[in-house]
């Protein structure tokens, strides 16, 4: 198949994050079993217009607000008749290909961004987003099958009267040649999040957790790993708690540090209100760390609770502090989450989500 991909980023993008590792681990596979892939995403500063990337053609046109209307120009002007099917990648604003292509549309949906949209965009953007979100997109795509990785962005999606036959679960992956487990821990007790740090994901609830962690280990600290236009406000918010000696900003971490860092956490955190499925959170279980997150869509689904980690009521933040105190202190608690987590990890492999995405791409070509 010659196959056209909408992505609003690719993962050289200095701001990639799961969903571009999900679109390169999908398409490079492709690729090697034969299949043709074009990759259409936004450009950044120093990105090039155009190059091959695994074998993947990467097209980069647009900014965050232009990338739509211009991907939607370089189809009708240029590669209309260089694909077969078309994947078009939903990030808050689908790309809305069915409008102008009259080829097969498969979309994936992450997770439906509800509430964060309106902490992540202020008026009148956040009203555009939600009605397109939750009332165009679906009228758009209404012949279209729709593919997620979470039973709770197929129950988010159900509620914005997407039909549940057409809605395909495939379950997300993971590289374990790249995350695995290390007996090199940290020798102090040490927390750690990793991933954007934006306002959505709520970090300041778990900066608001450590003082309790540390009445009763002084010693343990937070390791805060990525980057984002919320580094500000956290930095506040550590310096106004006195806790600048117990929290490192690690920033953007590469490949290699960022599989040590994982590997040497005691407890990895994700505060976050909403995720698509939280990719961190299984790779953080690759490489031995159990997870405590909230009880929300996305997150619920990446860990079994009291089994690979733990999920906390949405908001609790007395329960989020316990739940990572109780792994800290409880060294058989924490082997036992440890030993669950990485057996959980092993589930999860790309080529099967690849193959079955593969399946879903040539049904619709097909109908």
């Amino acid at each position: 198949m010659r196959i056209l991909v909408l992505n609003w980023r690719d993962l050289a993008h200095p701001l990639a994050g799961g969903a571009e590792v999900y679109v390169q681990e999908m398409a490079r596979r492709w690729v090697a079993w034969g299949h043709q892939v074009i990759l259409v995403c936004g450009g950044y500063a120093g990105g090039k217009d155009a190059e091959t990337v695994d074998g993947v053609r990467v097209i980069r046109r647009g900014g965050r607000f232009t990338l739509y209307v211009r991907a939607a120009l370089e189809y009708i002007l240029r590669l209309s008749r260089e694909c077969d099917v078309i994947l078009d990648i939903e990030n808050g604003i689908p790309f809305f290909s069915p409008v102008y292509a009259r080829r097969p549309t498969v979309i994936v949906v992450h997770h439906v961004h509800r509430e964060q949209i309106f902490v992540e965009a202020g008026f009148p953007l956040n009203w555009i987003a939600s009605v397109l979100e939750t009332k165009v997109m679906p009228a758009a795509y209404r012949r279209c099958t729709f593919v997620t990785g979470t039973p709770s962005t197929r129950e988010g999606l159900i509620a914005l009267g997407i039909a549940a036959p057409r809605i395909a679960m495939i379950p997300y992956g993971l590289d374990h040649g790249q995350y695995r487990p290390s007996e090199v821990k940290s020798p102090t007790p040490t927390i750690l999040y990793l991933g954007r740090l934006k306002r959505y994901k709520r970090l300041d609830l778990l900066v608001r957790a450590m003082p309790q962690i540390l009445r009763t280990y002084p010693e343990a600290s937070l390791w805060i790993v990525g980057r984002g236009d919320a580094r500000g406000e956290i930095e506040r918010r550590v310096r106004d708690l006195g806790l600048s000696r117990q929290v490192t900003f690690w920033g953007f971490a590469d490949e290699r540090e960022k599989v040590r860092l994982l590997q040497q956490a005691w407890v990895f955190v994700s505060p976050s209100m909403n995720e698509g499925w939280g990719l961190s959170v299984l790779e953080a279980n690759a490489c031995g760390a159990p997870a405590v997150v909230f009880d929300v869509p996305g997150l619920r689904d990446a860990v079994v609770d009291e089994q690979t980690g733990f999920v906390v009521p949405d908001g609790d933040l007395e329960g989020l502090s316990r739940k990572m105190a109780l792994i800290l202190e409880d060294a058989p608690l924490r082997q036992r989450l440890r030993g669950n987590a990485v057996a959980w990890a092993q589930r999860f492999n790309w080529e099967d989500s690849a193959r079955s995405l593969l399946r879903v791409l040539e049904e619709a070509r097909s109908t």
